[in-house]
């Protein structure tokens, strides 16, 4: 009788052991540096190339930080790229997408202001601390499932965010980009 009951409590013992393993083994990838990295300038000009087709002169990279990683990959980027080339203004003048400054107001209010639209009030990038600007051009790329309902509504007005922006300040030459995936 001991025997078994022995037994039964070494399985159950081994059980919660294996379980507590598990959920330490979970929380330790969930938490491992608060999923915070800071990606190489090298990853940085990858990005902007994927996201905006457009292949970036010689820079120095600032300031990059992304919180990617968490629940559904749900996370921020950031990154600040200091460009040191003239011509860069002329190059964003003519590349697909961009378009000369100023924002959009719904942009304006995802990147900058917490006064209210309807029920949307931002500013929506946490991580980002990207200046008013109001000398250069912007990129917007809205990543939203395009086969999702909500695609059709106003980006201020959904439930989820996923979308990139780039604007580059003419005046310093840094160029600001950011990501948000909720």
């Amino acid at each position: 009788m001991f025997y078994l009951l022995g037994k039964l409590l070494g399985k159950i013992l081994q059980r919660a052991f294996i379980g507590l393993f598990v959920l330490l083994l979970s929380l330790g990838t969930a938490l491992d540096g608060n999923g915070i990295r800071y990606p190489t300038e090298a990853q940085f000009t990858r990005r902007i190339r994927e996201q905006t087709g457009l292949v970036l002169p010689q820079g120095e990279l600032l300031e990059s930080i992304d919180t990617h990683g968490g629940f559904h990959g749900d996370g921020e980027y950031y990154a600040a790229y200091r460009i040191s080339d003239a011509a860069f203004v002329a190059t964003l003048s003519q590349a697909a997408g961009w378009q000369p400054l100023p924002l959009p107001e719904e942009l304006e209010i995802l990147i900058y202001d917490k006064s209210k639209v309807g029920s949307a009030s931002g500013p929506y990038l946490k991580k980002a601390s990207v200046p008013r600007i109001t000398d250069g051009y912007w990129y917007f790329s809205d990543r939203f499932d395009p086969s999702a309902p909500q695609r059709s509504r106003p980006v201020l007005t959904r439930g989820a965010f996923n979308f990139s922006i780039a604007i580059y300040d003419a005046e310093s030459g840094i160029l600001y980009y950011a990501e948000l995936d909720t």
